[in-house]
């Protein structure tokens, strides 16, 4: 089964990500958390986004948080397998295409010397 994240444009992108979470939300500002985000974990996000470092949550303050300890606010536990396998897929996409820039600059490399070296050669 394919991500509904995995979407080419802006506007499919909040189309999925609203089809996942159904809500009655009416407007959202531009800097507003989506509605269908949990209170304490819009309250975690605010702590996050400090320019301070002293301020902001450190590692262990994000673990001892309710919304991460706990679970959301609304009782629910936070189930990351299916997201952490959509992660390890595109992890393995992410290197398997770096892998292929690579090789395509090797075999460009390797033309040029070739065209080079035989331009030297009739040259000299």
């Amino acid at each position: 089964m394919m991500c509904p994240l995995v979407v080419r444009t802006r506007a499919s992108t909040r189309a999925s990500l609203l089809s996942l979470y159904p809500t009655s939300c009416t407007h959202e500002t531009a800097h507003a958390a989506p509605c269908f985000v949990p209170p304490s974990a819009k309250d975690l996000i605010q702590r996050l986004l400090v320019v301070k470092p002293k301020d902001r949550y450190s590692a262990q303050q994000v673990l001892d948080h309710p919304w991460v300890a706990a679970g959301t606010s609304d009782g629910k536990t936070h189930d990351i397998s299916r997201a952490l396998l959509e992660m390890k897929k595109f992890n393995a996409k992410r290197k398997f295409r770096a892998g292929i820039r690579v090789a395509k600059v090797i075999s460009t490399l390797q033309a040029s010397v070739k065209v080079r070296l035989s331009a030297d050669t009739m040259v000299g």
